[in-house]
């Protein structure tokens, strides 16, 4: 008889209320899982993004068959909130939050404790003192980029101390004591087994999901339009790269706007003033973040999906969760050959793909896609086709359940 996998998860903020792909790939793996009939409790310990929230979920309760609590009522309603909660009122909060996950964890019995990949999460955990010969459970950690990743975007000596000890205290104190490790990509998982314990230490390849049916949706007449949904980062996902490219097909394709759904990064005032600077205030419109509600509805009723990501150590490492999300509307898209991606896509077949950090390849396949729409649309359903035979959040699901049953459901 299978032995009932009961998982304890301490994370920062409530996956429910957030929006980005951070929140969508832990929102997969979890409901995934607890359709695999998996008991799954979630210790919230940063608070609440604002008070609307608390009033919506309270202290504790449960979300569909997900229980949950949260450990302080810190806010994050606005930036200057947000500073203050995580750098000032966050480290004063740390022995409590470390006492109340050790009572829970007592009270809850699980057989797999796991934790988000951030620094004050390890806090709580390492001076929680839960030893796991008294606890009988096994440590488990996801992970979707390097450790050093957050050094490339820091853009103070806080955000770059603070990043810097989190790659120290996962590599040498979380890494080492971790038994079940969820790796993103295949380069992920041979840099982060180094460090961990060669005899005890289980890995599973888990690559992106995502929930199809979000995306099964009719589609309505907006226009002829190109999607960005992501960042604004220049770095990160060529947001710069896009942009220029779209210039140099506006003109051809008169009646083809490009719509930008992105969160202000430090590249996000860059963005509109090269908008600005090409003068396509008129053919390109910023409609600032989308919540995860209207995520669906924006890219499902575009004509191309556009991905122009450089080549970097980030793109190398990940892989985007945006890309599971754009093949999933069955529209085309249009990406750049970098990190795995090349994997699951090939070009002309279930995606259009170019150079990274190449304008005129972008151009290109953008040209290739907007001039021969039948083949667009061929090249879509192909795209749809990858996003279920690899990426679909039950077929994920069942992969990390079978991975879990083996190494604690016996």
């Amino acid at each position: 008889m299978e032995k009932k996998i009961k998982i304890f998860l301490i994370h920062t903020r409530n996956i429910f209320e957030q929006d980005g792909a951070s929140a969508n790939r832990w929102r997969t793996m979890v409901e995934g899982l607890i359709k695999e009939g998996v008991q799954i409790k979630i210790i919230f310990t940063q608070g609440y993004g604002s008070v609307n929230e608390f009033k919506k979920y309270g202290w504790t309760g449960k979300i569909g068959n997900i229980s949950y609590s949260y450990s302080s009522f810190l806010l994050h309603s606005s930036l200057l909130m947000r500073r203050i909660s995580v750098y000032l009122l966050a480290p004063l909060f740390k022995r409590i939050n470390s006492l109340y996950v050790a009572k829970q964890v007592t009270k809850f019995e699980p057989n797999i404790i796991w934790l988000q990949p951030v620094i004050e999460v390890f806090d709580i955990y390492l001076s929680a003192n839960i030893h796991r010969k008294r606890f009988n459970y096994k440590l488990m950690i996801e992970l979707n980029e390097f450790n050093d990743i957050g050094n490339l975007h820091s853009t103070n000596k806080l955000q770059l101390y603070k990043s810097e000890r989190y790659s120290r205290i996962l590599l040498t104190k979380i890494l080492p004591n971790v038994d079940l490790s969820l790796i993103m990509t295949r380069q992920l998982l041979e840099h982060f087994k180094q460090f961990t314990d060669p005899v005890r230490a289980a890995f599973l390849h888990l690559p992106m999901t995502v929930d199809l049916k979000r995306f099964d949706l009719k589609r309505n007449s907006c226009g002829r339009y190109i999607a960005y949904c992501g960042s604004s980062s220049f770095v990160k996902d060529g947001v710069d790269i896009l942009i220029k490219s779209f210039a140099q097909i506006s003109e051809k394709y008169p009646d083809v706007r490009l719509k930008i759904a992105a969160f202000m990064e430090a590249d996000g005032g860059k963005m509109l003033a090269l908008i600005h600077e090409l003068q396509l205030q008129n053919k390109i419109e910023y409609v600032g973040e989308l919540h995860r509600g209207e995520i669906p509805e924006f890219i499902t009723n575009a004509e191309i999906l556009a991905l122009p990501r450089p080549d970097s150590r980030q793109a190398q490492g990940g892989f985007p969760t945006k890309l599971g999300e754009y093949l999933a509307t069955g529209n085309p898209v249009c990406a750049t050959n970098v990190g795995e991606i090349f994997s699951y896509l090939t070009d002309n077949e279930s995606a259009f793909m170019a150079v990274p950090g190449s304008v005129d390849s972008f151009v290109s396949i953008l040209s290739r896609a907007l001039s021969d729409r039948k083949n667009a649309k061929r090249v879509g359903l192909n795209g749809r086709k990858v996003a279920e035979e690899n990426f679909s959040m039950e077929l994920q699901a069942k992969r990390l359940y079978d991975f879990l049953n083996e190494q604690v459901g016996n």
